[in-house]
């Protein structure tokens, strides 16, 4: 309708033209740093210096992946998610399928619990990443639910109650996509108590639990805490799966690496699984997943040098856009003489916040301020730095 907010692409674009010397990019969902720019590890440098000699020295080669990709990042994804003491891996209950990113993840995943195992009804958050809805629809699912997450009276914080309650009315068997951390795009995550309140209705009805976790490792900057809520259900004998991602804790957004983790109560059911799923869904579909942003978190993951160096980078990540929202808070408060008004920027985490604003003032931000975000509130913290932060806070 005419005078809606444009749609994700076509705000996407405004941004990328608008030349205002005021203008925050609050729209792409990736990490920049202070000054603005796509960030790239110095350890992912390390890595691809050492793989170009590689190239040059005729030691690697642009060759095609296996149909599971490369079986050391499978392990590296699965050990990341689910932790070096998971009970699963030791038992050979878990398997890996290389993905092209996230995205890959969940289509693979998606259209094999609807098609090869016979699922019928998906639950998304009824505020979740906007194309969660689309994959599911193009994976088969023709009866796609959601379950209460955001306070509709605030905007701004976890309506726990709803969730619980229509997680309680779901019928038994369906799949619960469920963001493990970071969520996207309210950067509101359930705590430790909810988590295992989650746990259990998931456990009393029955539900496959879904993790989406792109954003593992930028909440705390310390991938095994992130990682909490899929190794509380792994540790509880949950079968669930797991979507992954190489592009925000390595930055290779454009590299799309990701990987699939399936954890089963069976070890026999994991390799037909595996096996099925190659043959039904990955051959005929995306096919064989790039192998470079694999190779790159292999080098890192497998030198002692670059892996700590990595765990440093990923942390200063982390740190920085806590204190982003600290300071973006502190601002505001000050400006409107309100204290505790604008909690909800710390209690929230992440990369992505939802301010709480109506559309109409989302709508002054963009075209009077050129502050770009949703029309949903949803803004990328990343794109605040101590350059503009006090442009914003005004």
């Amino acid at each position: 309708p005419e005078g809606v907010l444009p749609s994700h692409l076509g705000l996407i674009d405004q941004c990328k033209t608008d030349t205002s010397p005021f203008k925050v990019n609050g729209i792409i969902g990736l990490y920049a740093d202070e000054e603005g720019r796509p960030y790239v590890m110095e350890s992912v440098k390390r890595a691809e210096m050492e793989m170009a000699n590689d190239v040059l020295e005729g030691n690697l080669f642009h060759e095609y992946s296996t149909s599971t990709g490369i079986r050391e990042y499978t392990n590296f994804a699965m050990e990341i998610a689910l932790g070096q003491g998971s009970l699963a891996i030791r038992e050979g209950r878990v398997c890996a399928l290389q993905t092209t990113g996230c995205l890959g993840a969940l289509r693979v995943a998606m259209e094999s619990l609807c098609q090869q195992l016979h699922r019928t009804v998906i639950y998304f958050p009824q505020q979740t990443w906007f194309l969660h809805a689309n994959i599911a629809n193009k994976s088969g699912f023709e009866d796609i639910r959601y379950y209460r997450y955001v306070n509709v009276a605030t905007n701004c914080d976890l309506d726990f109650e709803g969730l619980l309650d229509d997680l309680k009315k779901a019928p038994a068997k369906a799949v619960v996509v469920l963001q493990a951390v970071a969520h996207n795009p309210t950067g509101i995550d359930p705590n430790v108590k909810q988590w295992e309140k989650i746990l259990q209705v998931v456990q009393e009805r029955e539900l496959f639990p879904l993790f989406d976790m792109a954003y593992q490792g930028l909440v705390s900057g310390d991938v095994d805490k992130d990682a909490f809520a899929p190794r509380l259900f792994e540790q509880a004998g949950m079968e669930l799966m797991i979507a992954t991602t190489g592009s925000k804790n390595f930055g290779l957004y454009s590299e799309r690496t990701g990987a699939l983790i399936i954890v089963s109560n069976n070890p026999d059911n994991v390799s037909s699984l595996e096996t099925t799923i190659v043959k039904q869904v990955i051959r005929p579909g995306p096919g064989l997943s790039p192998i470079h942003g694999a190779t790159v978190v292999i080098r890192i993951l497998s030198d002692p040098v670059l892996k700590e160096q990595w765990k440093m980078e990923l942390q200063a990540i982390a740190d920085r856009l806590r204190t982003v929202r600290v300071k973006l808070r502190s601002l505001i408060e000050a400006l409107n003489q309100k204290p505790n008004s604008w909690k909800h920027l710390t209690d929230q985490q992440g990369i992505f916040s939802f301010l709480g604003l109506s559309l109409e003032q989302c709508r002054y931000l963009i075209h009077e301020k050129r502050v770009y975000l949703y029309e949903n509130s949803r803004i990328n913290m990343a794109a605040i730095n101590m350059n503009n932060v006090e442009y914003v806070a005004a």
